[in-house]
């Protein structure tokens, strides 16, 4: 199509022009050397201005556009000119053909008598094209404009910024990254990494400035309790939050109450302590709404006085607004307090079905922590691994960053080998990743100690399990684990394998494997010794499984470790070689599917697993997540399920399902997700009923220094 396309631009003009000049009278001598000056001179122009727009294209990639985005190191990088030089050489053939023929028609029709036409339509030729070249140049100062201003998507603060320039006084902490064995083979993608940094760098210097502008406010003495300083969306990253600031005569204890729609929907939070300098962020606010918030201070003679915040906001971003949500609310005392945190976007979404905050950067991946100490960890990366000979995966240049829910930035870390899926924090302090190295993807596990931003631990699965066991249709050997979920307790973690159908408990850091629940179809005999043996009634294996999670002890005994998982089912019946035959017989036909949150409780001491409690199996297919999806274990005892649904037709769709569920499997709460597209897509590789409000409100630290732990060679 493309090809029938560029004969088509280059045919017709050229057909035209020698129609044009070849018109009553044969081509002159002294014709051609204004066809090639023709040619020759916006051959140069329109490679100059394809240049310009695949620069322009380019440079506005990034979300806050800065002048470091501008840098020569990596405009003008290798890949940068390779493929862009092809664009502007088939521009450069095609567009003049265009234009000459496009002017010489246009000076025949006005004087169709003349018989040379090429002085004229030179100088009719280079006004056209110096016209799209000032129109090129108004248009790139404009998407400038709107880039400093941001877009829908990346809306900014309410006030205005300087722009960003790295300053002296940024802490930096270069790293020297230890083992190096593994660090002399990874090959960075300076490219993609350094529009990371440079994005990051200025943001940091951004949210530098607005912290001196917010503590010049905080420090003035001119805001009081009944006047505070308010401003909406402070960071410019989170529009449905703002932040109060003001000093009291005397310390004082306060409570936020932010109204909502009902009694599951009013956000309720008392700070720590008696303070006489008060940073008190406003979390929870509706989209599009003037929103009442109610402040109530305290002091230790227990006065007690109140005072009405109307806070008006923005509407929701284009990213957001189509989004639908049907609620179903069927047991509202059975209700878990808290808000639906989603992954692919991150948002959190209240009981009624209504966004009460999102992050405003739409580039983050699906991966993310949203309690690490309170905060939030989350991940960019401009690209994922790819898969397949001739390409080597030796990791993925990426930066993950710890932030807050008023969008301020704590800690920015770079690692050299990806991250996918899930991490966990080991109580608090060093980050467990799932990433790449090697031949192979998502089968490397490692540990990033946070004060340092040094990989102190590693763990490569190929030398530790069974990579040539294939359980699933479709087997590649290149992505043979897909580790997709981790969690850490007492030096152990589990990890779980969706095309292995497998979790398996391993000793951290020594990688030890203590003990495996899986099918055990498929595995070497030297693998038996730590295959867990099913007992008990009613137990069926799961398959492509995602998100196990350690529960509470429920049966006081020590030996006895309780998971929970969510039971996808992708590839349950690959491993049944006679229903197999069968169907490719045409004997039978595969069973129905399902998906579920499945509940096992594993005796180590026995080596044996017993299934304790299921949900969703009686929904069938309707139910059925082939992929992503998750399950938690509530504060109140209740389980939510999270399950992606692909529906497959004319046209794909996804859409989201999540339930509230009891102990009995009496559905408490249910939400389904789509949007008003035509397809209706709403995705969310997993689920989370968290609050708002955490200890970490308490501590905005505004000032405090960003822990930058990026390599000197990244950075500019």
């Amino acid at each position: 199509m493309m090809i029938t396309i560029a004969l088509v631009m280059i045919l017709i003009p050229g057909l035209i022009s020698v129609r044009i000049l070849w018109h009553n009278k044969p081509i002159a001598k002294t014709d051609y050397k204004y066809i090639v000056s023709d040619y020759l001179m916006c051959t140069f122009l329109i490679m100059l201005l394809v240049y310009g727009i695949m620069f322009a294209t380019y440079t506005n990639r990034t979300v806050s556009f800065s002048i470091h985005t501008l840098a020569i190191s990596h405009i003008f990088s290798a890949r940068f000119v390779f493929m862009y030089s092809v664009s502007a050489l088939v521009s450069a053939i095609v567009l003049p053909l265009v234009i000459i023929g496009i002017s010489n028609l246009y000076l025949y029709r006005i004087n169709p008598s003349a018989h040379s036409h090429h002085q004229k339509s030179s100088r009719l030729t280079l006004a056209i094209v110096l016209g799209c070249v000032i129109v090129f140049i108004g248009v790139f100062i404009a998407l400038n404009i709107i880039n400093n201003n941001r877009s829908d998507d990346v809306q900014e603060a309410n006030f205005a910024y300087s722009e960003p320039i790295i300053n002296d006084e940024t802490e930096v902490a270069p790293i020297e990254v230890s083992e190096r064995e593994y660090e002399s083979s990874v090959e960075y993608d300076y490219e993609t990494i350094n529009l990371l940094v440079y994005d990051m760098l200025a943001q940091l210097e951004r949210q530098t400035q607005i912290d001196e502008m917010l503590l010049a406010e905080l420090n003035s003495g001119i805001h009081t309790f009944d006047d505070p300083f308010v401003i909406l969306n402070p960071y410019g990253m989170s529009p449905l939050t703002a932040l109060a600031l003001f000093s009291s005569s005397e310390p004082m204890n306060i409570s936020i109450y932010v109204h909502g729609r009902n009694e599951h929907t009013g956000v309720y939070f008392t700070f720590d302590g008696f303070n006489t300098k008060h940073e008190i962020p406003i979390l929870g606010l509706y989209p599009n709404k003037l929103n009442t918030v109610i402040l109530t201070g305290r002091t230790f003679d227990e006065e007690e006085r109140t005072v009405i915040l109307e806070i008006q906001t923005n509407p929701l971003p284009r990213r957001l607004a189509g989004d639908i949500f049907h609620t179903n609310l069927l047991q509202p005392e059975n209700y878990q307090v808290g808000f639906n945190f989603t992954w692919d976007k991150k948002t959190a979404f209240d009981v009624n079905g209504e966004y009460r905050w999102f992050y405003n950067d739409f580039r983050l991946s699906q991966v993310a922590l949203h309690d690490y100490n309170g905060h939030m960890i989350f991940k960019i990366s401009e690209h994922e691994p790819r898969l397949g000979p001739p390409q080597r995966v030796i990791g993925e240049d990426t930066l993950i960053f710890e932030v807050n829910k008023l969008g301020r930035i704590f800690n920015v870390w770079h690692t050299p080998y990806g991250h996918c899926h899930d991490l966990a924090d080991i109580y608090g302090g060093n980050l467990i990743l799932l990433g790449h190295y090697g031949e192979a993807t998502e089968d490397f596990i490692y540990e990033l100690d946070i004060n340092t931003g040094e990989v102190v631990n590693r763990l490569d699965l190929k030398r530790i399990l069974q990579r040539t066991r294939a359980v699933v249709p479709n087997f590649n050997p290149l992505n043979w684990f897909h580790h997709n979920s981790v969690e850490y307790r007492d030096g152990s973690i589990i990890i779980s394998g969706r095309f292995q159908h497998a979790v398996v408990k391993l000793s951290w850091p020594e990688g030890e494997i203590e003990w495996i629940l899986s099918d055990h179809t498929g595995w070497h005999p030297m693998f038996h010794q730590y295959l867990l043996t099913p007992v008990g009634d009613g137990f069926e294996w799961f398959y492509g499984q995602h998100t196990p999670v350690f529960l509470p002890d429920s049966d006081d005994n020590p030996d006895t470790i309780d998971i929970m998982l969510l039971d996808n089912g992708f590839g349950r019946f690959y491993t049944d070689r006679e229903l197999q035959r069968a169907i490719a017989l045409n004997e039978a036909i595969e069973p129905e599917n399902f998906s579920r949150m499945v509940h096992y409780r594993i005796n180590t001491r026995e080596r044996t697993v017993e299934q304790i409690w299921e949900w969703g199996r009686e929904w069938g297919s309707l139910l059925f997540a082939e992929s992503r999806s998750s399950v938690q274990f509530l504060e109140n005892g209740n389980r939510l399920g999270v399950f992606d649904i692909t529906t497959h037709g004319i046209h794909t769709t996804v859409s989201t399902l999540f339930f509230e569920v009891d102990i009995l499997g009496n559905t408490v709460w249910e939400a389904l997700a789509t949007e008003v597209s035509d397809r209706g897509v709403f995705r969310s590789y997993r689920g989370a009923r968290l609050p708002l409000y955490t200890a970490a409100a308490n501590y905005i630290r505004i000032g405090q220094a960003t822990g930058v732990f990026i390599p000197d060679h990244l950075l500019p």
